[in-house]
């Protein structure tokens, strides 16, 4: 038996894997990645929402960085 890894858009992930266990030779194994962030990881997020709770202007929407870095592909 072959395994493959593949790469598929958020958009498209439920119909994918639908299709795939549709397929009677297919068989879907998903794999959900797991991890713990360490004490300095953890402060660092609090540090920096504390910041955004201060001051939310001026912080960038997550869908215009998202365009800005899309412009630029």
């Amino acid at each position: 038996m072959k395994q493959f890894s593949i790469e598929v858009h958020d958009s498209k992930v439920s119909f994918f894997i639908e299709l795939m266990k549709s397929l009677s030779f297919v068989r879907v194994k998903e794999n959900e990645l797991k991890f713990e962030l360490s004490a300095v990881q953890k402060a660092e997020l609090d540090k920096r929402f504390i910041e955004y709770q201060q001051n939310p202007d001026s912080f960038e929407k997550w869908e215009d960085v998202c365009k800005k870095i899309e412009s630029r592909l």
